[in-house]
């Protein structure tokens, strides 16, 4: 299999994508005076690219417009995703922020420029750094201190107990994932979303699709050796589900890698060319078969091509005809 340029920023930016998902954020994480004034129904997600005068490209997680409740103002939401520390992370936010007000005003803005909130979603060790933007500088006259007043807020995940991650539903199981995908065996978290979500999952297709790329991304980025896969196939399998056959799926892939990976140390100490060859066009096919059936439960072309390892020609081989 790939590996998942940038995996924590891919799924995360993946589940924002979904609105449901998106709207959950804002109603967990953004502070009680804010989020009562907002028409979350309104949430649309905008283009995070922004090219300032010397053509340098500043990019940020991800960026909604959203109206404000009873009146035709909006408001611009920023989520910028950490899963390492930054200690000048205020003066990043600053600049993300400036330079979406750029934005707004090179692309004709009538009147004053709308407003705009940031939040950063950090899911590595506990953050070292102060949030201030004054204490980024070498500043002794303290000139810098009320540029930006208050502190940037964060959303620490690793600081956040379960049990308050289990409460807050589908944002919840996104954070916790994240915050849990360096531990050691992986399985556990797996097969806690598993059956919190199976039977739900049935009648939901919507559901159904992100908790399966919560699940692909657990497990193919998480820890999980063969034992803990063997773990998390002895508990799926006596449950026949749709949830169930995308999980066997995905085990299926990373224990045939697993294999791929011995059976090319085996080569490597001399096994015959032509053994090598079967070998090879035996892997392949499997890897077709496990397409074929990811493409059958849904999954997009580029989300095969991540788990298999296969290059879009070989994809599109078994791709359905319509």
């Amino acid at each position: 299999m790939k590996p998942i340029n940038n995996p924590h920023d891919a799924i995360f930016k993946q589940s924002m994508q979904r609105p449901f998902v998106a709207k959950q954020f804002m109603q967990h994480y953004l502070p009680s005076h804010l989020r009562d004034e907002l028409d979350l129904e309104s949430l649309v997600m905008l283009d995070a690219t922004y090219i300032n005068d010397q053509l340098d490209s500043a990019f940020s997680d991800v960026v909604f417009s959203c109206d404000l409740a009873g009146q035709s103002a909006t408001i611009s939401l920023l989520v910028e995703h950490q899963s390492r520390p930054d200690k000048f992370m205020p003066i990043r936010v600053g600049y993300y922020m400036f330079s979406l007000f750029m934005r707004h005003i090179k692309d004709g803005a009538k009147g004053l420029v709308a407003p705009a909130y940031c939040i950063v979603f950090y899911h590595g060790n506990k953050y070292p750094y102060s949030l201030s933007l004054a204490d980024c500088f070498e500043d002794p006259l303290g000139i810098m201190k009320d540029l930006f007043s208050q502190p940037v807020p964060l959303v620490d995940v690793s600081q956040l107990p379960d049990d308050q991650l289990r409460q807050q539903e589908l944002i919840g199981a996104l954070a916790q994932t994240l915050k849990h995908i360096r531990d050691a065996d992986i399985s556990e978290l797996v097969i806690e979303l598993f059956d919190r979500y199976v039977e739900e999952s049935e009648v939901n297709n919507a559901l159904l699709a992100f908790i399966n790329s919560l699940l692909q991304y657990a497990m193919s980025v998480g820890n999980a050796d063969k034992e803990h896969l063997m773990n998390v196939i002895e508990h799926v399998k006596p449950t026949p589900s749709q949830l169930g056959e995308g999980v066997m799926r995905i085990a299926d892939i990373l224990r045939a890698e697993g294999l791929e990976k011995g059976l090319e140390q085996g080569i490597e100490q001399g096994i015959e060319q032509g053994i090598e060859q079967g070998i090879e066009q035996g892997l392949i096919q499997g890897k077709l078969e496990t397409a074929a059936a990811l493409l059958a439960d849904g999954f997009e072309v580029s989300q095969v091509m991540k788990f298999t390892g296969l290059t879009e020609a070989q994809i599109a081989e078994v791709k359905p005809k319509h």
